[in-house]
């Protein structure tokens, strides 16, 4: 039975210390399958996850499991609330909470004041920065362990390249509950992405790991609501076959938000569209605001490893691009002297990606959202749009897949 580590505050905390008769939060339901060892603790910030982690010997661990905290708690030893709670007795100061506390208890109005006066978010930010880069490096330097890095705030983890697996998990107050902050479901939801994570080894880096609990929907004149669910590997698609064999048989489908397909229902992607029209399964790997640098590591994954005989591609913005693992931007109307840079390195990962795809007799389909960046590629008919007003409609999508069938029918009958 695999051994795991959890560290964090009390989005991953042992909420039963405190509630023993409530529903079981995720970091229980972890330790019903595997041997879990867990020192995350409520409302601690991020220096204290340090300390968790570095107060026990971490070597026999197969997996670490970090979730990260807010960078605006102000660390304490001794909470002037909290000390005595079970749950939250090694809490730092958190400013909604002193607030909250300080309407009777008048002495936390000082700290109060701290905060809304002298407390600079910016150095707090960077602070917590190196502590978060302070932990992977530590866990990287004693054991070999997997690092899973959790946030369930948005835009609270660091993109890296240390070979750490991220999840995010966009935690909102309407749908929240009490235990871990999730509804009983959501617990279950965090608790089999993660399962999923542990147990499957194939192609366990192919991931998108950002997920919503919260039911959205596009303003509109249509005031149907826009479901958006993902798979355990953080895509908006169903679970992937388990077997490299069944994979080999798939139609996989790169892209950026087009092929998310926000602002329109899930039976309306392109992905799941070319899926029904042609009867065979297509896997969606899509991000939204996904680089192209994004996209080629992840096709380049697929076909080393996978070598399926088709592959759909989406091309991105050149304007997107990654700078140490994290997803970049700049202005499309802006003249940088990257720009050559960008388009030189496109060409360059476009002629790769058609080496290893000829190399290994995978069939390629181009095309890009921009549909000015690429020669000889399949054109995106732009016919309609969704709910958002900006990305493709179910009638440029329903073209788009026409035009991609026209294409594979004509590998298929060269090959033939």
């Amino acid at each position: 039975m695999k051994n795991i580590l959890i560290v964090g505050d009390s989005f991953a905390a042992d909420w039963t210390v405190k509630y023993k008769d409530h529903y079981l939060g995720w970091p229980n339901l972890l330790a019903t399958d595997f041997n879990v060892t867990n020192l995350a603790q409520a409302g601690c910030g991020e220096y204290k996850i340090w300390l968790q982690l570095t107060s026990i010997d971490i070597k026999d661990y197969d997996f670490i499991i970090v979730s990260h905290t807010s960078p605006s708690r102000i660390y304490v030893k001794n909470h002037p609330i909290h000390n005595t709670d079970t749950l939250h007795k090694n809490s730092d100061l958190i400013y909604n909470d002193i607030v909250n506390h300080s309407k009777k208890h008048k002495e936390l109005n000082v700290i109060v004041k701290f905060f809304e006066e002298y407390f600079d978010l910016d150095q707090s930010e960077f602070v917590h920065k190196l502590i978060q880069q302070q932990i992977i490096d530590y866990i990287k330097e004693k054991t070999d362990a997997t690092i899973i890095e959790l946030s369930h705030i948005k835009g609270n983890i660091i993109p890296n390249a240390r070979d750490t697996i991220q999840a995010e998990f966009l935690y909102h107050e309407k749908r929240a509950g009490l235990i871990n902050h999730y509804t009983p479901d959501d617990n279950k939801k965090v608790f089999n992405i993660l399962k999923s994570i542990i147990n499957e080894p194939i192609l366990r880096n192919i991931s998108a790991f950002k997920f919503s609990f919260r039911k959205s929907a596009f303003e509109g004149s249509d005031d149907k609501l826009i479901l958006y669910e993902y798979n355990s590997r953080g895509f908006r698609d169903a679970e992937w076959p388990k077997s490299i064999n069944e994979l080999k048989k798939c139609i996989w489908c790169f892209g950026d938000s087009q092929t998310v397909g926000v602002g329109d229902a899930y039976e309306n992607t392109w992905p799941k569209l070319l899926e029904k029209k042609i009867n065979k399964r297509c896997i969606n790997v899509s991000m939204v605001d996904a680089s192209n640098d994004w996209i080629f590591d992840r096709v380049k994954m697929i076909i080393d490893v996978i070598k399926p005989k088709f592959i759909v591609i989406q091309w991105s913005f050149l304007h997107r691009y990654e700078e140490n693992a994290e997803q970049k931007h700049f202005c499309a109307n802006e003249i940088l002297e990257d720009d050559l840079r960008l388009i030189d390195k496109f060409e360059k990962q476009y002629d790769i990606i058609e080496q290893l795809a000829k190399k290994n007799n995978v069939k390629i389909i181009h095309s890009s959202v921009p549909n000015d960046i690429l020669n000889n590629c399949l054109e995106i008919i732009v016919e309609d749009f969704a709910r958002d007003s900006c990305h493709y409609g179910v009638k440029t999508a329903n073209t788009y897949t026409d035009n991609v069938i026209k294409k594979i029918k004509e590998y298929e009958q060269k090959d033939f």
